[in-house]
């Protein structure tokens, strides 16, 4: 799919007959107040970015302008299309998953599938967490990917309404977007809490560099063929792209990445973060490669 790219804010004004939107000329003066998401680039981990973001969803609500009382919130709304976006099964969801009861699913497949419950949950209280912790800008644009999310009817409602406009609409996709990507880049992670994420790119903002990777691992893991260099392959994309394809395990500049079977055997087929370096060579970025010899009786 194309990407959307909003250049100008543009006012709307609805025909009183018809009910359909019409553009206008955007205004010089307006158009010239517009401000730019602008990720701080650094380290984060996954609840500090979630913090980043919450100036996206409060800008949102500003937009959107004041709830009628009689009806539901908009962060209401909003964030319970957040959940549905994160959960593995349903119209909205963006990691469909298959069923319990799949003849030929894989250790992997339901590993991921327990796994992605509790990683939703997680990143959704985080949303929660920040909700009103910083003021929205009402001039916020985010220049979003189409990557046609589903909506809930709720939330299609009220981003169709009068109340709003491709404004709103732009940085919600952009928020969704973001933790999306964020939620397939820690799959990998047994602690995802903990991972020391890159975001020092300035050109693909936030987990942008997810995009030409999820689609093809979602794939993997819903047809049961997802391996570990699958797994290693995820976890470099936010943690360090920079890295080199291949290896067992790595060690990047904010830490090590390790099978987390090598500490529990059997308990968990992905990765373990661990916050420390290996002196190897004097090394920083290091790929590792195990291999097992066998000896004959």
């Amino acid at each position: 799919m194309g990407t959307a790219t909003y250049l100008s804010p543009v006012s709307h004004r609805r025909h009183s007959e018809t009910g359909l939107a019409t553009q206008s000329s955007p205004d010089s003066s307006i158009a010239s107040q517009i401000t730019s998401w602008k990720l701080r680039p650094g380290v984060h981990t996954p609840r500090a970015f979630i913090t980043e973001l919450a100036i996206i969803f409060e800008s949102i609500l500003v937009q959107l302008g004041p709830d009628d009382p009689s009806t539901p919130s908009s962060p209401e709304i909003l964030m319970d299309d957040l959940r549905s976006s994160l959960s593995h099964e349903g119209r909205e969801s963006t990691l469909p998953l298959p069923d319990w009861n799949e003849p030929n699913l894989s250790e992997m497949t339901k590993q991921a599938k327990r796994f992605a419950q509790v990683l939703a949950q997680v990143l959704y209280q985080y949303a929660a967490e920040f909700q009103h912790s910083v003021p929205g800008d009402p001039q916020l644009v985010v220049y979003s990917p189409c990557e046609g999310h589903k909506w809930v009817p709720a939330a299609g409602r009220l981003l169709r309404s009068n109340r709003s406009s491709p404004i709103p609409m732009m940085p919600y996709n952009g928020w969704l977007h973001q933790i999306t990507c964020l939620r397939d880049a820690l799959l990998a992670f047994e602690n995802f809490e903990d991972v020391q994420l890159d975001f020092s790119d300035t050109i693909q903002r936030g987990t942008c560099p997810m995009e030409s990777i999820r689609e093809a691992f979602l794939f993997k893991i819903q047809t049961y063929k997802v391996n570990h260099s699958d797994i290693i392959y995820v976890a470099k994309a936010l943690a360090d792209p920079g890295l080199p394809s291949g290896g067992y395990s790595s060690q990047y500049r904010y830490g090590v990445v390790l099978p987390a079977a090598l500490f529990a055997p059997s308990s968990s087929r992905l990765l373990r973060y661990i916050p420390t370096q290996l002196d190897i060579n004097g090394e920083e970025c290091v790929m590792f490669d195990f291999r097992t010899k066998y000896r004959r009786k």
